[in-house]
């Protein structure tokens, strides 16, 4: 019987970086183990994220498949934020909830609450 190891690298990433973007402000910022991408409001996620979203659900998956796996790998997660509200977050533990399924991410978790409410804030 063989077993299947996980090849960890744990890495410690720093950055602090602010973007200006036809969409908006995207920070990225980053102290050891957790890096957010944050944005000044929901629309500026969405046009920057347009061109993913309009892969098909498998080319989807496969990148957020490849995401997942450099972050176990890495021992990190990665946080998305408009303004000061987490709306989701790929982490090292797998899964995902129905929301992320929905919306196509498969892998994101999704936090609907957070996600809403960005989703309706007026600039």
């Amino acid at each position: 019987m063989s077993r299947t190891r996980s090849l960890r690298l744990p890495v410690d990433v720093y950055a602090d970086m602010n973007v200006d973007t036809p969409a908006g402000r995207v920070a990225v910022t980053a102290d050891g183990r957790t890096v957010t991408v944050t944005a000044d409001r929901y629309g500026t996620f969405r046009q920057i994220g347009a061109p993913f979203l309009a892969s098909d659900r498998p080319a989807r998956s496969r990148a957020l498949t490849t995401v997942r796996h450099l972050l176990d790998t890495t021992d990190t997660d990665l946080v998305f934020r408009v303004g000061t509200n987490e709306i989701g977050r790929i982490d090292r533990t797998p899964g995902s909830s129905i929301l992320s399924r929905l919306l196509g991410l498969p892998g994101i978790r999704v936090r609907p609450i957070a996600f809403i409410r960005a989703l309706l804030r007026r600039p």
